[in-house]
């Protein structure tokens, strides 16, 4: 049982950075307390992708597909929805109102279990030296933060050409998803002018993905959401977590607020059922929350 007198770490927002800043902390034994606005996937969304997860492509219906690949456009959202769902770029919080009023803004943050990982693709290339010269941390510093994902997300990818470009990211071994026939006819094509290409500055190959190869079905439902759970979502790990004794997750709060104090941080929150103003205690905060959430707070 905790002490209730102890502060706890407080870990805010799901998506991939709060979730690796949470698995951090409980490794060196500390108590961790995720605060998140955590928007879902409706049930009946829900129960489509259990449907389509539980049988192998070839036995989808067709009625299903279309459900599962809707895609809403209007004026009002033209964004990724994964499963059929807005839940990516749901906003409970009204966030985004005074953004609504400029529709030169595109960019949106994302309030859901996972945050953006549930429809981001799953890249995972890192920096190269060159690309972060002017930054206070090298490759080499970071690289020990690179191979700790490996602890709990799944890495695609073969040891090639990039290799020596992105040498953070070792991949020893080819666990590749298979690329389709484009992209197989696209890199045998690279293939055949390479030498020309590296002496003019240009490398390729295969991608870094944080995706588990050995249960991809191919069944090209990438960029609609994975029914099988192949592509990595930091809501996967959010699950592992949430059987930790060690760590607890708070729903629907909407950090608004946080002061440091002596040998403690206070913070404010908004209890998005209740709108009722909520404050904590903490021995440290980790601000995780998205580039504009963080960004609004910080």
């Amino acid at each position: 049982m905790k002490n209730p007198k102890t502060l706890e770490d407080f870990v805010i927002g799901s998506g991939p950075a709060g979730i690796s800043a949470a698995w951090a902390l409980i490794k060196k034994g500390r108590t961790v307390t995720m605060l998140d606005v955590g928007e879902q996937l409706e049930s009946e969304k829900s129960e489509l992708r259990s449907r389509l997860a539980s049988v192998e492509p070839k036995n989808w219906l067709e009625k299903d597909i279309t459900s599962y690949t809707y895609r809403r456009r209007s004026e009002e959202i033209d964004c990724a929805l994964p499963f059929g769902s807005d839940f990516l770029f749901r906003d409970p919080t009204n966030f985004t109102d005074e953004q609504k009023k400029n529709t030169s803004i595109g960019l949106r943050p994302s309030f859901a279990k996972g945050g953006l990982s549930n429809g981001w693709g799953a890249s995972i290339l890192p920096y190269r030296q060159e690309d972060i010269m002017d930054w206070p941390a090298s490759t080499r510093k970071l690289n020990e933060h690179y191979e700790a994902l490996r602890e709990f997300m799944p890495m695609a990818g073969v040891a090639d050409d990039l290799k020596e470009l992105f040498p953070m990211l070792s991949m020893e071994k080819n666990t590749s998803l298979t690329p389709s026939s484009q992209a197989k006819e696209f890199l045998a094509r690279l293939e055949t002018k390479k030498t020309y290409l590296n002496q003019s500055g240009i490398y390729f190959g295969h991608a870094r993905q944080a995706a588990s190869s050995n249960d991809c079905r191919s069944c090209g439902m990438c960029l609609y959401g994975c029914p099988y759970g192949v592509v990595y979502s930091a809501a996967h790990t959010l699950e592992k977590l949430m059987k930790n004794k060690l760590f607890s997750y708070k729903k629907g709060y909407f950090v608004t607020r946080f002061e440091e104090q002596n040998d403690s941080v206070k913070l404010w929150a908004n209890n998005i059922t209740t709108d009722q103003e909520v404050q904590f205690s903490a021995k440290h905060i980790f601000v995780g929350s998205g580039v504009l959430p963080s960004t609004q707070l910080v």
